[in-house]
């Protein structure tokens, strides 16, 4: 499984969410099953 998902054959769906001041809406979005796979706050720009 590793090696598909290093080849990209295989997808982790994420739901990215930019900005601490979004976290409340990705936190209620998540908990009422309005996104698919895992969500992810980002607070910093990398």
């Amino acid at each position: 499984m590793g090696a598909q998902l290093a080849s990209g054959e295989l997808v982790m769906p994420e739901d990215r969410t930019i900005g601490l001041e979004h976290a409340g809406a990705a936190f209620a979005a998540m908990m009422s099953g309005a996104n698919v796979g895992k969500v992810v706050v980002e607070v910093a720009v990398r």
